[in-house]
């Protein structure tokens, strides 16, 4: 099997989501259909820009179907376990490789299903850094670094995101 770093394999996610060519931080809006222009919900409360980049709230609604109260105890769940994983990946020099992958798989799983898309994203780099460096190759301290910094920006996606909640369910 021929080595890929995350990077590559990031960059090859995005020629099959059809972004070729662009950098990861334009990947990344692609994917989140981030207009960068706030909006109101169905509810007429005024959602900030950011959030909408954020959280997908159309994609929790159809989840849901529609439901306010499931959507409600589902961010609340998320909002929970996402904390709680990313909280266990920053503790990752008690962790194996293959470990952080598997976490990172759980949560970026929760994030597509609630409509997080930038922490799935994330969560996505964590778990390609975590296999790959479970593959045994033997450049440990470039993978390391990668690690941390995937596991640095998924720690701030789900910041970002539980801030995104707390706004949406304090209006």
């Amino acid at each position: 099997m021929i080595f890929q770093s995350p990077q590559s394999m990031i960059s090859a996610r995005a020629e099959v989501l059809g972004v070729r060519g662009t950098p990861l931080a334009a990947m990344q809006n692609e994917i989140r259909g981030a207009s960068g222009a706030g909006h109101a919900d169905e509810t007429g409360a005024a959602v900030e820009k950011q959030d909408c980049a954020t959280l997908d709230l159309t994609h929790l609604s159809r989840q849901c179907l529609g439901d306010r109260e499931l959507e409600t105890d589902l961010l609340l769940l998320f909002q929970t376990q996402a904390s709680r994983l990313a909280a266990e990946l920053a503790e990752h020099d008690r962790l194996s490789p293959l470990a952080q992958a598997d976490i990172a798989h759980r949560l970026k799983g929760s994030a597509l299903a609630v409509g997080a898309p930038a922490v799935a994203i994330a969560a996505e780099a964590v778990e390609i850094c975590g296999r790959a460096s479970g593959q045994g190759d033997s450049s440990g301290v470039g993978r390391a670094a990668d690690m941390s910094q995937a596991i640095a920006r998924l720690t701030e996606a789900v910041s970002q995101a539980a801030g995104a909640i707390a706004r949406l369910l304090v209006s």
